[in-house]
């Protein structure tokens, strides 16, 4: 609850939305019950008064972002392969940095060795899928996974070639995306057998949200190829 006092009409929006926005923080830090009496306090904010009519249409998303933020977080799976120099420390590497760039691991599938597709005539790749947490939108995510794998020597110089690191997002909650730079899913996981296989071991009940077919369903249909756990190469 907002007292009329507590009001302090401002000429100035722009700092009447700072005042807001410091008071909310405030309320956040001491208790966690009052997350609902601060929206309460938003909704009484709109105010008759000239200078506050704006208010609620600037402050709407800060509210948004501030009482939802742990609702944020999307479960997501990435597909990892490389298949240049030592393919199992690129993939190690690729599972640090994607932690220190908001992408939280939470696990990670057996390695597999995986005959490549398209483009033939180059080393078999090592494969793998991690399941992680972000908040991240779908193209801050791909452009945290592009900065790694430059980072870890990818060139892009042969398409479908040899490449010390390559990240495809496979699924990013339930979202369905499709724009000229990302589409989400993967608009070939249903083909790839080197990506099911690995994403089986993790979530073989989960399904894909355009088709509704699960991962155990899909590697079922899957396209012949050879994929190994890298267990069994020995």
């Amino acid at each position: 609850m907002i007292l009329e006092s507590d009001v302090v009409p401002l000429q100035d929006p722009a700092h009447a939305v700072e005042q807001v926005l410091e008071h909310s923080l405030v309320l956040l830090v001491h208790s966690c019950q009052k997350l609902n009496a601060l929206r309460q306090c938003f909704n009484a904010l709109v105010y008759r008064h000239t200078t506050l009519f704006i208010l609620p249409y600037v402050i709407a998303p800060y509210v948004t972002l501030i009482i939802r933020k742990s609702e944020m977080s999307k479960l997501i799976y990435l597909s990892l392969g490389s298949n240049i120099g030592e393919r199992v420390e690129h993939l190690k590497a690729a599972v640090t940095r994607l932690s220190e760039a908001g992408v939280r691991v939470l696990r990670a599938s057996p390695l597999y060795e995986t005959e490549p597709a398209d483009y033939t005539a180059q080393r078999w790749f090592l494969n793998q899928v991690v399941e992680a947490e972000t908040e991240l939108f779908p193209h801050q995510l791909l452009a945290v996974t592009q900065r790694i794998e430059r980072e870890l020597g990818r060139v892009r110089s042969v398409p479908k070639g040899p490449r010390t690191l390559d990240i495809d997002v496979l699924l990013y909650g339930k979202a369905v995306l499709c724009t000229e730079r990302l589409e989400i899913p993967h608009p070939r996981v249903a083909e790839r057998r080197f990506v099911l296989a690995p994403l089986a071991d993790l979530a073989p009940e989960l399904r894909h949200p355009v088709t509704g077919r699960t991962v155990r369903e899909m590697l079922g249909a899957a396209p012949e190829a050879t994929v190994r756990r890298l267990t069994e190469l020995g």
